[in-house]
This record gives C-alpha cells, sequence and structure tokens, in this order.
C-alpha cells in the first residue's frame, strides 16, 4: 500500500497529486527526492497561484510515461466515475471547483485537483487522496454525498468543469529504471 504525501501548501496540488499518482502506480518517489522537480516541470507558482492546467497535463504525462496511461475523458456524474473506479487498476484526476477563503475572510473560487483511488462501502464512500476540505491526512474516505455535491457540473471562469484524467497502471516490467540523485 502506499503511503500518500500531504499537500503543503495551499497552491501545490497539481505537483503533490502528480507525486502521488506516481506513489498510487507502484513508482519510489519521495517528497526530498521528487517533489522540487515536479513542481519546477509543472511550472506551479504562488502567484498563479498553483498550476495552469496546461502545465499540469504536461507534467502529469511527462512524469507519468511509463507508470500509467493517461486518458482525458468527460464528467458524466458520480456513477459513470464508479464504473471506471471499479477496475482495481484505475485512478481518477479530478479538477473541480470550490470556495476558498482569502486571507481578508472573502469567498474566492478555486479549484482543487484530487486523485481518487476507489470506493468503499458499496459506493458510499470515494478513496481519495488530498481532499480539499480534509486535511487531517492525506488519504480520506469522502462521502458520496459530499463528492457529489463537489463534483456537480457547472460553468466556472475556467471552463465547464469538473474535468477529469483517467489513469490506468502499467505492469512494473514496464516501469523506467529509478531516477538517481544528480
Amino acid at each position: 500500500m502506499a503511503r500518500y504525501a500531504q499537500q503543503g501548501k495551499s497552491y501545490t496540488c497539481a505537483p503533490t497529486l502528480i507525486l502521488n499518482a506516481l506513489k498510487w502506480a507502484g513508482g519510489r518517489h519521495t517528497i526530498r527526492r521528487d517533489l522540487p522537480d515536479i513542481i519546477k516541470k509543472s511550472r506551479c507558482e504562488k502567484t498563479v497561484p498553483g498550476s495552469l492546467v496546461e502545465h499540469f497535463e504536461s507534467a502529469l504525462h511527462r512524469f507519468g510515461k511509463g507508470y500509467f496511461i493517461i486518458k482525458r475523458k468527460r464528467w458524466r456524474g458520480v456513477k459513470a466515475m464508479e464504473r471506471l473506479l471499479a477496475n482495481p487498476h484505475n485512478a481518477v484526476v479530478t479538477l473541480y471547483p470550490w470556495n476558498a477563503c482569502t486571507e481578508d475572510g472573502t469567498a474566492e473560487e478555486c479549484t482543487h485537483l484530487t486523485l481518487v483511488i476507489g470506493t468503499a462501502e458499496n459506493g458510499a464512500l470515494f478513496k481519495c487522496v488530498n481532499y480539499h476540505t480534509i486535511t487531517a491526512t492525506a488519504e480520506s474516505l469522502v462521502p458520496r454525498e459530499l463528492f457529489s455535491k463537489d463534483h456537480r457540473r457547472r460553468r466556472t471562469e475556467k471552463g465547464i468543469l469538473p474535468d477529469i484524467w483517467l489513469l490506468s497502471k502499467k505492469q512494473k516490467d514496464q516501469f523506467p529504471p529509478p531516477r538517481t540523485r544528480r
């Protein structure tokens, strides 16, 4: 079982997700060794804040090559998500809007990336890594009702969300050799 990395800063969901997707797929990646490079390649910046979707997707393909196959899909609802997750070799990345409080206490519409690695309790719970409202642990069980509410389809200034990417694990013998420190 993978030991997932908890998102550190509020704007690092994209690089943390990529690191956790590699861990989910069986890669032996670490925060200390690999996260700085992932942050750099995903162009994650506090001023944006975070990573633009194009930069995240490019970095996901770059680092995930050899570990999983990536397919961008349209959001078709929670039942479709459950069907994708019924295969134990699949995980789903979701990009969805949520309202965050700014330093002055006002609400600001943001987006967040979460890795969904399965379901539990006959679909009553989703197994998520770094869900936006659960910050005590990296891995959490999110009730279906909360997940459905957060992932309802809506138009935002960033387009129609949520957006999803299906990750399908490759066999371990297909993995690239481990990276070494330079």
